[in-house]
C-alpha cells in the first residue's frame, strides 16, 4: 500500500487539495439516516404553531422597546375629597373681615394692647394697639367718637426747630418744652384721627414699636395700614369701651403681677 502511494504522488496532492476546498466544492452533503427515516421531521401544524409563537414574541419585544406616543389630551385631574376650610389664624398686627359692614361698637383692652371691632354681635376684626404709657395713661371707661379728621397733627406733642431749621427737641411736649425765638413747633402726625375726649385722646394711625406694650402719650394707636380701613367703616357716634390698665380697679391685680415679673 505504501508503495502504491509513493508511486502516485499526484493522488496525495489531490486529496490534500480536496480537504481545503469549500463545502460546496466537495459536493452535496448526504442526509442523516435518522432524518431520512423521518424520526425528527416536524409536522405542518406544529411548524405553524411555532412560527406564530415566534412572531408574537418578536412583536412583543418590539412594542416593549418602542417609546409610547404622548397623548394629546391633558390628564384628568382627580378631585380630592372636600376638606373643611380652616379659619385664618390670628397672626400679624391686624385682621379685618368686615365685608363692607359698618362698625357698631369698639372695645379696647389695654392689658392685651388689642382692639376688637363688632358689627352687631359679630366680631369683624381686631388689631394690636399702642395705648398710653404709665406717665400718660389712656383713660378707661365708655366713650363715643365725637370727631373724625383724616389729616391731623398733635398740638401738644411733636418736634421743636430753631429759626435756622435745626432740630432742637425731638420729643417735645407743650408747654413743658418752650419754642425758641424764631423757632417753630411741628406736631406729631395723627392720621385718620377719631376723637374720644376733649383732651385730645382718640384712635389714630401710628407706629406699633413693641406689639403688646404701650407706647403713646394717651391716644390709642392702630397700625398705619389699618387706620384708613377703620376710619372708613366707623361713623361719628360709634360707642367705644376701654378696659384694663392701672386706672381700672378691676385689673389692678393684673398690673401688679406684671410689675413683679
Amino acid at each position: 500500500m505504501a508503495t502504491d502511494i509513493a508511486q502516485r504522488p499526484d493522488t496525495l496532492e489531490r486529496a490534500s487539495a480536496r480537504r481545503h476546498l469549500p463545502r460546496k466544492a466537495k459536493g452535496p452533503l448526504k442526509p442523516s439516516p435518522l432524518l431520512a427515516r423521518g424520526r425528527f421531521r416536524w409536522s405542518s401544524p406544529l411548524r405553524g404553531a411555532m412560527s406564530a409563537l415566534l412572531a408574537v414574541s418578536f412583536l412583543s419585544l418590539l412594542s416593549s422597546c418602542a417609546t409610547p406616543p404622548e397623548s394629546s389630551q391633558a390628564p384628568k385631574a382627580v378631585s380630592a375629597p372636600a376638606q373643611p376650610v380652616p379659619s385664618k389664624p390670628k397672626t400679624g398686627l391686624y385682621q379685618w373681615h368686615g365685608d363692607g359692614r359698618k362698625v357698631s361698637r369698639i372695645e379696647v383692652d389695654i392689658d392685651k394692647q388689642k382692639a376688637f371691632f363688632y358689627a352687631g354681635g359679630d366680631e369683624i376684626g381686631w388689631t394690636m394697639v399702642s395705648a398710653g404709657v404709665r406717665s400718660t395713661p389712656t383713660p378707661v371707661g365708655k366713650f363715643r367718637i365725637t370727631e373724625k379728621v383724616a389729616k391731623k397733627r398733635s398740638n401738644r406733642y411733636g418736634k421743636i426747630y430753631d429759626r435756622k431749621g435745626n432740630l432742637v427737641v425731638r420729643n417735645a411736649a407743650i408747654p413743658a418744652d418752650t419754642i425758641p425765638k424764631g423757632g417753630r413747633f411741628v406736631g406729631a402726625p395723627m392720621p385718620y384721627f377719631m376723637r374720644l375726649t376733649q383732651g385730645g385722646v382718640g384712635l389714630h394711625g401710628g407706629p406699633i414699636p413693641r406689639p403688646g406694650r404701650p407706647a403713646s402719650h394717651g391716644c390709642i394707636r392702630v397700625p398705619t395700614k389699618f387706620a384708613p380701613i377703620l376710619y372708613r367703616h366707623t361713623a361719628v357716634g360709634t360707642p367705644v369701651r376701654i378696659i384694663g390698665g392701672p386706672a381700672d380697679k378691676r385689673y389692678t391685680a393684673t398690673w401688679t403681677r406684671k410689675r413683679k415679673a
